[in-house]
């Protein structure tokens, strides 16, 4: 349909990506040609896929508490097989052993939060005083490594993590710090369940 321009929107910002990012350029009639290949799929899978999410986040909504209430969903078109089960809950670690701290049920969605416009030394105390964790790495955003112990970085430890960010990423760091840290406890954890992985948001204050 060419009276309402969505075709016209629609291959202006491809050509905007495509020039972006060094992809071959086409024209219009190649453009349409693509979508409508793409159409078919788009009304079929991806509609399915979107519809069970919508459910499950209604469900979110509601407030519902009880894991048996949520659904996993598995569907094939290609051998039309369609299945939907409980969900396997979310495995919880103990992170942490000092007495000032108990320890932490954490998992993968578990986040901590630390305040102010904080160096790579300053998260290395705070874990090492609150939580008996030894750092070895800090990285962010794409995976990127901030500080690593193995490197002999010691140079950073006084560096500020919104300037290390700026300086790795090329851009100005968010207002959050998204920072992965891993490391290990001093010693052996008694019942063997810690966790040596763990993300934290970084509040940086300006």
């Amino acid at each position: 349909n060419n009276s309402n321009s969505h075709m016209d929107l629609i291959f202006a910002a491809a050509m905007i990506r495509a020039r972006s990012y060094g992809i071959p350029e086409i024209n219009k009639l190649q453009a349409k040609q693509i979508v409508g290949r793409i159409v078919p799929a788009i009304a079929t899978t991806t509609a399915m896929t979107v519809g069970a999410i919508a459910l499950e986040l209604y469900k979110v909504a509601l407030g519902h508490k009880d894991l048996e209430v949520y659904r996993s969903t598995n569907f094939n078109l290609a051998v039309n097989s369609y299945a939907s089960f409980e969900p396997t809950p979310c495995k919880n670690n103990s992170f942490g052993r000092t007495k000032a701290n108990p320890k932490l049920d954490v998992n993968l969605w578990t986040m901590l939060t630390l305040t102010g416009d904080l160096t790579v030394q300053d998260v290395i105390d705070y874990f090492q005083e609150n939580y008996e964790y030894e750092v070895t790495s800090i990285s962010t955003t794409g995976d990127v490594t901030l500080y690593n112990d193995l490197f002999d970085q010691d140079d950073r430890l006084g560096l500020k993590i919104a300037d290390l960010y700026k300086g790795s990423l090329k851009c100005t760091p968010p207002t959050y710090i998204p920072l992965t840290i891993d490391g290990d406890f001093e010693e052996s954890d008694e019942d063997g369940d810690g966790d040596e992985n763990e993300d934290e948001d970084e509040d940086e204050d300006e």
